[in-house]
């Protein structure tokens, strides 16, 4: 339990998608495939050309078919380099997105 009227959720009980658990079917081409956890599961398909690509999601969230695209991108970390999320929902680019 947390706060003051009781339980409330946390993030570390989020769905989360990691870009280093894609790192290996990110490449240049189109790949696909599915991501599971416990209860619930998804299917992605990775475009990308050269820099940047296109991540599609799609799973059930309450009995309703989602399908959700998130642009990825490569920035260059030190002498190599490194995919990360567009975070649908801030513009940031980010290594992990939550549910």
């Amino acid at each position: 339990m947390s706060g003051y009227y009781g339980w409330r959720p946390h993030i570390e009980g989020a769905l989360r998608l990691d870009v280093g658990t894609l790192a290996a079917v990110i490449a240049d081409g189109i790949h696909a495939g599915t991501l599971t956890w416990p209860n619930n599961a998804l299917s992605f398909r990775a475009k990308v050309d050269g820099d940047t690509g296109t991540l599609t999601l799609a799973y059930i969230a309450d009995g309703t078919p989602v399908t959700s695209s998130i642009v990825l991108v490569k920035a260059k970390y030190g002498f190599t380099h490194r995919w990360l999320f567009v975070c649908p929902y801030t513009g940031r680019r980010a290594l992990k997105l939550y549910k």
